[in-house]
Formats: structure tokens, sequence, C-alpha cells
């Protein structure tokens, strides 16, 4: 099918499950943006229901709708469209065991993709997310640059995480308070890591209530490190031991 017309019905689902986080959960499905983005879904078997493409990858993907190259400003959520889009039905990943990092609370949609993608490198199959920002939105999606296909999350609250956790040991990752830095930390095998809110970190009382508290040590003047860096440093670390 060509699709010139923004009024089309499949357009118009497609930018409000882009724009619209209850749509996305009542329809339990995503999108995907960008060649490489969903050629990994493909990759990593996602189910993807419709794709969209401008025609000079029409060749790419055969299934795939074509769009005009106006369609494609209008249903992109970066400034330079590449022209491929996709909607996918919403992961079924389940927990593997292994190291947890325990997200509390991020808010900022970069910080979760890159900490997505930091898992799937160093080896991090499982990450817990509690209140934190919509896995599935459109700048998480494209920051976790196709490891959110890969990298099993879990969506819990304050009182069920720690009920999850119950045989596991659980350590938090604080500025202050502490009882080892992090060369220090004997990290079991059944770890679970708590990486607190960009802004405010790890409320004490979460903090209080995990086995160990340990920070990064820094020789510099900065006061703390983005959620994303501070993260991506432990689970290096834990991938040495």
């Amino acid at each position: 099918m060509y699709i010139t017309s923004p009024d089309n019905p499949k357009i118009k689902e497609y930018i409000k499950l882009r724009d619209n986080k209850n749509f996305r959960h009542e329809k339990s499905q995503f999108v995907i943006e960008g060649f490489r983005n969903v050629n990994d879904a493909i990759k990593n078997s996602v189910k993807l229901a419709q794709i969209f493409v401008t025609e000079k990858f029409s060749e790419n993907f055969s299934e795939a709708d074509i769009i005009t190259e106006k369609l494609s400003v209008k249903m992109s959520d970066t400034k330079s469209p590449q022209g491929v889009f996709a909607v996918a039905e919403m992961l079924t990943q389940k927990p593997v065991g292994g190291k947890i990092f325990v997200l509390w609370n991020l808010q900022d949609p970069g910080n979760l993709g890159t900490i997505i993608r930091s898992a799937d490198a160093f080896g991090i199959r499982d990450l817990f997310s509690v209140n934190s920002v919509d896995r599935y939105s459109p700048k998480v999606v494209r920051a976790a640059m196709g490891s959110l296909f890969r990298v099993n999350i879990t969506e819990f609250d304050t009182e069920n995480v720690f009920e999850a956790l119950s045989d596991y040991e659980t350590y938090a990752a604080v500025l202050s308070g502490y009882d080892f830095t992090l060369g220090q930390v004997p990290f079991a095998e059944k770890s679970a890591i708590f990486i607190g809110n960009e802004g405010s970190g790890l409320p004490e009382e979460i903090s209080k209530r995990c086995d160990c508290r340990f920070t990064i040590p820094m020789k510099g003047n900065a006061e703390s490190l983005n959620a994303a860096v501070a993260a991506s440093i432990i689970m290096h670390y834990t991938n040495l031991n």
C-alpha cells in the first residue's frame, strides 16, 4: 500500500502509539524507528504488526507500506528521520537469573535506554524497573539501540520488588553513608544492585533496607555521576567478578 495522507488510520494510530503511554499499554504495542532498530527487532524475533518505509527502503522490507517523505517527517520522533518505522507487539521476556540491576524512579528516557544498552554489553540479563519512565517510550527504544530486545525488564512497585528479591543480596549505590567503595564490595552470585533517581538518588529508607551500601570512588570535583554512567561503571565491575 502506498500511503500519502496523514489522516490514514494506520498513520494516526502509529502517532498515537508514539505519543501516548496509556494507549501503548492498552494496545500492548509500541513503535520502533530507524533502519537498524527495525532490523534488530526482526533479528531478535520481535513480532511486528506493521512496517512503514519511504520508497528508497522498499526493497529492504517487502511487506511494508510505502509512505511519502513528508509523512516520514510527521511520524518521526527525531529531526532527521531515516524513513523506516514499525509497530511492534510488547515483549514477553522473562527474568533469566544472575545479577539484577534495580532502577529506582528513573525519569530520563535517555538514561534508561543507555542503561539497557550497557546491560546488554556487560552481560546483565535482567533489569527491574520501579516507578521509572516507560521502557517503550520512543526515546528509550532509540537510546537502547536494539538492546531492548535482548535484556529482560520487569516492572515492580516498591514492596513487591523486595518480595521478588527475597533470596538475593541487595546493594544500594549511594553518595554517603556507605559501607564500602565499589572495589571493596563483596558482590554475591545472586546480587541485586539498586540505582537511584537522576536528581535525588535512592531514598534513604530504601538504601537502608538493602544489605549493603556502597559508593563509586571519585578523585575529581564532580559531586555525583549521571545515573546511566554510574550504572555502566558498576555493570563493568560486576562483569569482571
